[in-house]
């Protein structure tokens, strides 16, 4: 959810001349079920389509003593209900055309759905969907099929350092934090996760308290209330799920060395940051855009990329969720030249941190930001992603109409003060993953 969300705020934005900056963007409708389920629905009649996101309050953050089972979970809601097996499942949605999908970040767990409006498409399609929400049965035989998916998508996770590097980026940032481990969990957990373990965490989750229904297309507000009472109107009231906040702090800048037998070596950089209900989160990311998120023009693209040739490609995020996440550069570079590219991404970091945007930068990347707008709205999916991340993050309705305005009115020394208060140059984490390389402060090395 959080990935979905930051691309397309970073395409935010639209020509002054043609909107107001205040003007309405999104005609969202808004309602709150009985059992508290959160509805969000824009109606639009462009194409024959309807676009449907459920978002649960069931990520890996909420793995508890079973890392990976919200992962696991999420995978096994199509596997089978209490009146249809996988195979009717699939049968139902191909005859009709419709497409379901299901991803779980450490947030969030998210089912969705599209389908024609057509009645004679929609309907069945919806009815099958909402039997995947409402009655998994979970069945043993295809609970060990994709429990053994899993255990290959481990497997193949350890032979690409790239991927590596990043989750032993949050291992060592977030350390015993529910953000910490690896989404996916770890062989030893998932071999020990049963179905019951499964119906359990279900249960436990899906529920309307932490339920956010997201609506796009063809269809009006008067079906899309009827709409979404059938699909998650009788799941049971339950609690909101909460995670404990963060206390950790960063002390000393920490390095740490994966041995991987690679000729590139995988390096992240960064640090604990903020949560997206953070007021600093337009700030940052506008900055961010300067230092490393607009990849051919930024700051770090040119110290590290053109002005070196250290690495094909170096970019940097923030990647806020509802607790704080990380700020984080990404980058691959030859084995012999880590040492030399990890100091200039860090003097860049250090000099964008203290000294913050030029006046021309950051004109440019307004210009950049509100002048995507438009893609932003490209299709009913981006629609729907967008208005997800809304409800989830229990932003404002209005959000998507004063955005604009509020990245217009930023000055240099907001962008400064904000990257001051959340970056510590001097506290930066950083991983390798590739042939050994020098050794800086505090540095670990695992085979």
């Amino acid at each position: 959810m959080a990935n979905k969300f930051l691309t397309f705020i970073i395409l935010f934005g639209l020509s002054l001349s043609a909107w107001g900056k205040d003007e309405q963007v999104l005609p969202i409708q808004h309602w709150t079920l009985a059992n508290g389920a959160q509805v969000y629905f824009v109606e639009s009649h462009e194409l024959p389509l309807v676009d449907l996101n459920l978002s649960f309050r069931a990520g890996s953050a909420y793995d508890g003593r079973h890392p990976g089972i919200a992962s696991y979970t999420a995978r096994m809601l199509a596997q089978g209900t209490k009146h249809l097996s996988a195979d009717d499942i699939a049968e139902k949605f191909d005859n009709v055309g419709a497409i379901y999908s299901h991803s779980t970040s450490r947030d969030s767990a998210d089912i969705s759905l599209r389908s024609m409006s057509d009645e004679a498409y929609f309907n069945p399609a919806v009815a099958t969907f909402t039997d995947i929400i409402n009655h998994p049965n979970f069945p043993s035989t295809a609970a060990n099929r994709v429990k053994q998916q899993l255990l290959q998508a481990l497997k193949y996770q350890q032979q690409h350092p790239s991927t590596v590097a990043t989750l032993a980026f949050y291992h060592d940032l977030y350390q015993n934090n529910p953000y910490g481990h690896n989404p996916l969990g770890n062989a030893k957990q998932i071999k020990n996760i049963s179905p019951h373990d499964l119906a359990r965490f279900y249960k436990h989750h899906y529920n309307g308290a932490n339920t956010v229904v997201a609506i796009v297309g063809d269809l009006s507000l008067a079906k899309a209330k009827t709409l979404s009472q059938q699909l998650v109107g009788r799941l049971p009231k339950g609690e909101l799920a909460s995670l404990p906040p963060l206390t950790m702090k960063t002390t000393a800048s920490l390095q740490q060395h994966i041995e991987f037998p690679s000729t590139q070596t995988s390096v992240r950089i960064g640090n604990i940051a903020i949560a997206r209900s953070s007021p600093d989160y337009i700030p940052l990311t506008v900055g961010n855009h300067i230092l490393g998120g607009n990849v051919l023009t930024s700051r770090l693209f040119a110290a590290v990329r053109e002005q070196r040739g250290l690495t094909y490609d170096v970019a940097s995020r923030f990647s806020p969720m509802q607790e704080k996440g990380p700020f984080m550069v990404s980058m691959q570079t030859r084995n012999d030249k880590t040492t030399e590219a990890i100091a200039v991404t860090k003097d860049q970091i250090k000099q964008f941190v203290q000294q913050g945007p030029t006046a021309k930068e950051l004109q440019s990347a307004k210009q950049n930001i509100i002048g995507g707008f438009p893609l932003s709205f490209s299709s009913n999916a981006s629609i729907t992603n967008m208005i997800s991340a809304i409800g989830f993050y229990e932003l404002p309705l209005d959000y998507l109409d004063t955005y604009r305005g509020k990245v217009d009115a930023l000055s240099q020394q907001d962008i400064t003060q904000a990257f001051q208060q959340h970056i510590d140059p001097d506290k930066l984490l950083t991983v390798t993953v590739g042939a050994a390389v020098a050794s800086q402060s505090n540095t670990t090395t695992n085979g």
